[in-house]
């Protein structure tokens, strides 16, 4: 039987690997845009907080996502706030803030998920480092791709061995492969093959 859940999201490419992922199940997903909260201090908590409110605008079951970039020799830093510190070092600063450090780094995406009932939040993960300067990719079109702190992030991961930015993966297909929200989104996936009541 088929199933729908809404995902609470604007993000065209996001709403295309959730339904690659979750289709096998026959459960599309239809993306709906809401003003959510984002109040907390860790990615679980603040997907957590959107999927309540999500829930209570849409009373469908309703998947969100909060994600964000962690540097090593930060602590940890931007972290959850990445967006925000974004918003105002723009990805130079983060070259800026690295010179002389220790580059690894990994993306981390958690995935709420509320049905009314009960709400289950899925992390995925994927390592690499920051690279030495910005790198954009290019599509075939010859437009620049790259969104966020993709042009700055390096997988590490035997489907990179040239060490390409995430921006330049895009256009070859090869970030859906790699990146953490299609992690979070296959134990999503998992987890709802396993409870078909919801």
């Amino acid at each position: 039987m088929s199933r729908t859940i809404l995902f609470a999201t604007g993000n065209k490419d996001k709403l295309r690997e959730a339904n690659a992922i979750l289709s096998s199940l026959g459960i599309t997903v239809q993306g709906v845009e809401l003003d959510l909260p984002e109040t907390l201090s860790t990615i679980e908590e603040i997907a957590e907080e959107k999927a309540i409110a999500a829930f209570n605008a849409c009373h469908q079951p309703v998947m969100v996502e909060d994600s964000g970039l962690f540097i090593n020799s930060l602590n940890g830093f931007p972290g959850a706030f990445s967006k925000r510190i974004a918003d105002q070092i723009g990805n130079e600063g983060f070259i800026r803030l690295l010179v002389g450090l220790d580059r690894e780094a990994e993306f981390r995406a958690a995935i709420a998920f509320h049905n009314g009932k009960e709400i289950e939040v899925f992390t995925g993960i994927c390592k690499g480092r920051i690279a030495d300067s910005i790198t954009h990719g290019k599509d075939k079109s010859g437009k620049q791709v790259g969104w966020g702190q993709d042009p700055l992030f390096i997988p590490t991961h035997e489907l990179n061995p040239n060490n390409l930015t995430f921006a330049q993966l895009t256009p070859l297909g090869v970030k859906d492969q790699l990146s953490h929200r299609r992690d979070a989104l296959i134990q999503l996936r998992d987890f709802l093959e396993n409870n078909t009541r919801i």
